[in-house]
């Protein structure tokens, strides 16, 4: 599935049944038509959208699958590369006139450049290197062609814990990765549901 369209991710949002208590009250109903909602909803459909109306500005081909996909996902070889992120970013700010603040690709686009920065984790410890790496790879390396949207993420170097909370379709999950001192993973988990 290359870059989604903002019926698409309506129809996901509509269809999906998270509990959501809006000023202390359980939502019944959509989460698109509710007034707290709505106009944000149609903001990121408008921007998913976009990537529809100008493909060559908001989009470039997948390597791996062919389709065109969400620019976030371009790993920057060249000064020309920057630039194109740059303005997609730009333009998606400018539709919203800035307000919504993080849309949601900029953790993809955070955890395509920590899989491209192996030699800082490596400061540490050179396994942390390819666990980077490899965590892009293995959990993400398919979001290309699946247009995920990565909700959040945070590192917590107390307990050496990474956490991915990630949504793809209807499924969202969270995933717990716990490291050894040598950078290996010694726990992860991940919970999954609709």
């Amino acid at each position: 599935m290359g870059a989604r369209t903002g019926s698409e991710y309506v129809a996901r949002l509509a269809a999906s049944s998270p509990t959501v208590f809006v000023g202390g009250e359980r939502l019944d109903g959509g989460i698109p038509e509710h007034p707290a909602f709505r106009n944000v909803v149609r903001t990121y459909a408008e921007l998913y959208d976009l990537q529809h109306a100008e493909p060559d500005a908001m989009t470039y081909e997948s390597p791996s699958s062919g389709e065109r996909v969400g620019m976030s996902f371009l790993v920057p070889r060249a000064h020309e590369d920057l630039v194109r992120r740059r303005e997609m970013f730009k333009r998606w700010a400018d539709r919203s006139l800035g307000t919504l603040g993080r849309t949601g690709d900029y953790l993809n686009s955070s955890l395509m450049a920590m899989s491209e920065a192996g030699e800082f984790f490596a400061q540490a410890d050179p396994a942390y290197a390819e666990n980077i790496r490899r965590y892009w790879r293995q959990a993400y390396g398919h979001v290309q062609s699946a247009d995920l949207k990565i909700l959040s993420w945070s590192w917590d170097g107390a307990i050496s814990r990474l956490t991915v909370w990630w949504q793809l379709g209807e499924t969202r999950a969270s995933e717990f990765m716990d490291f050894d001192p040598a950078g290996r993973v010694k726990r992860s988990e991940a919970f999954y549901g609709k």
